[in-house]
């Protein structure tokens, strides 16, 4: 799903707010999508206002955030923010069995 040769850019500044609000950084979700991460790629919900953005689904220590990203050229991705996602982690990973199979492997 996610290129090996694929670049990823983000903000410093946003980066450094991410990890003083949020715990997360930048980093660590290019860590996950290189890792294998990705869940899904779903188109932003709202496109009128976020035009040519879309979203990582990612699972990160057994819950999912999404990361808003704008492709800047053929192998450059910029990430805009990360937010965690309740609703999401259910669909994705409880539902689906991914969690208890995640729990297990840490064991």
């Amino acid at each position: 799903m996610v290129e090996k040769q694929q670049q990823y850019d983000f903000s410093a500044e946003k980066n450094q707010k991410l990890i003083k609000e949020r715990g997360i950084s930048f980093e660590e979700v290019i860590a996950a999508i290189n890792e294998g991460g990705v869940l899904d790629i779903v188109p932003h919900p709202y496109p009128a206002k976020y035009a040519n953005q879309k979203m990582y689904v990612l699972n990160m220590n057994n819950y999912v955030y999404l990361v808003p990203f704008v492709r800047k050229d053929e192998n450059t991705v910029f990430l805009k923010t990360i937010f965690p996602h309740r609703k999401l982690t259910n669909q994705y990973l409880i539902r689906r069995g991914r969690y208890e199979k995640e729990k297990n492997k840490e064991k």
